[in-house]
């Protein structure tokens, strides 16, 4: 019972605290390297009449991030 309360108690644990909000799941570069801000980025894309989406497929990451970009857009417009 007690080896039972430890492996929920550290599963419990690694749960709060080894998924945190503050980590960032991509990050994004300008064509020089220089990471980019996604405010700034979205302030970009706001000016073109077309907007393609390049990712690896099959990548949950891609894929959330197109739809955020598409929903912010969105939103501006």
């Amino acid at each position: 019972m007690y080896k039972l309360k430890v492996v929920f108690l550290s599963t419990l644990l690694f749960t709060i605290f080894g998924f945190k909000s503050d980590k960032q799941a991509y990050a994004i570069f300008s064509k020089d390297g220089k990471q980019v801000k996604y405010q700034n980025m979205l302030s970009e894309l706001e000016k073109a009449d077309i907007v393609f989406f390049g990712e690896q497929h099959n990548n949950p990451i891609c894929h959330w991030l197109q739809f955020e970009i598409s929903k912010d857009l969105e939103k501006r417009k």
